[in-house]
């Protein structure tokens, strides 16, 4: 199971944030398509980046292993950079901080993002994570994704499927909170729930974690 949890960086994350971004400055010195970063990132932008609220820290079971800058502007976020340790490189790290990013606000209407045209890497990530090229400005490619509309709240990824349809499959669970889930679930029902820890909902379980109907934003089968 991969558990992936963003927050807003604080000012304590700065030396660990200072220290990805430099072994993945020294990894990309050999091969610089090697990983999933927009373009590097100075001491002055980190600081106004945790400033303005914008610098984000991405952990897997409570170790920070990457991090990201984006901006939400009304209903549209604009991805400015995103980085993982290089030893969590290769291993679908990079697609789910898109995907988490993208569902970190339910009314989130459009994404974009500028990757640089030497950043081969990048480029095949937002492809994968469904963007779409839609111009080139100087030597960046720009990118823009359009969320589907599912249910209400997106909690599903079929419209017409219900909670007890994802029972024994392989899925991957959006918090509301931010939080990530994958693993092979089962399926809770509202009674069930109601006896073991008396709430009135439906819901999901991935190994010993409970997810309740109201915390889900969206699953995905995998």
């Amino acid at each position: 199971m991969i558990f992936l949890k963003f927050r807003q960086a604080t000012a304590k994350d700065l030396e660990t944030i200072t220290m990805i971004l430099n072994k993945t400055l020294s990894e990309n010195t050999e091969d610089e398509d090697e990983h999933p970063q927009c373009s590097c990132i100075s001491d002055t932008e980190l600081s106004e980046s945790l400033s303005d609220g914008s610098l984000y820290v991405f952990e897997n079971g409570g170790t920070v292993i990457g991090g990201a800058v984006f901006f939400i502007n009304s209903n549209e976020i604009h991805i400015e950079n995103i980085f993982v340790l290089p030893e969590y490189c290769g291993q679908g790290f990079g697609t789910r901080i898109m995907l988490a990013i993208e569902n970190y606000e339910s009314s989130v209407k459009k994404l974009t993002i500028d990757v640089p045209l030497t950043n081969e890497i990048m480029m095949h990530l937002c492809k994968n994570c469904g963007y779409t090229d839609i111009c080139r400005v100087d030597d960046y490619i720009c990118f823009e994704k359009i969320p589907s509309e599912d249910t209400p709240a997106n909690m599903l990824d079929d419209k017409n499927r219900k909670l007890s349809s994802y029972e024994g499959k392989n899925v991957r669970i959006f918090l509301r909170s931010g939080e990530v889930y994958e693993g092979k679930c089962s399926y809770l029902s509202s009674s069930f729930i109601y006896d073991v820890f008396d709430v009135d909902e439906e819901g999901l379980r991935i190994d010993e974690n409970v997810f309740f109907i109201s915390d889900i934003n969206k699953v995905e089968k995998i």
